[in-house]
């Protein structure tokens, strides 16, 4: 157990440092909120600085995922 902590520790560590870190967090809470259907937790991501071209590992965006969805209060 010991073992299997220290090394999540240590990978959020590295990836926390990792250049470019905090952007794919921000552009993938923006993918995720407009898929989820959660317009404040969009809004907070733009807030922060989300990136709007930013795809996930099918190409999709967050338009994409907001029109596909009927989601026109989010585009």
């Amino acid at each position: 157990m010991r073992k299997w902590l220290a090394s999540v520790v240590f990978g959020l560590g590295l990836a926390a440092a990792s250049p470019g870190f905090a952007q794919l967090d921000t552009d993938g809470r923006l993918r995720g909120a407009a898929y989820n259907n959660k317009p404040d937790e969009l809004a907070q991501a733009l807030a922060d600085g989300a990136d709007v071209n930013s795809t996930d590992q099918n190409g999709y965006t967050a338009l994409l995922w907001a029109a596909q969805n009927d989601r026109a209060y989010m585009v």
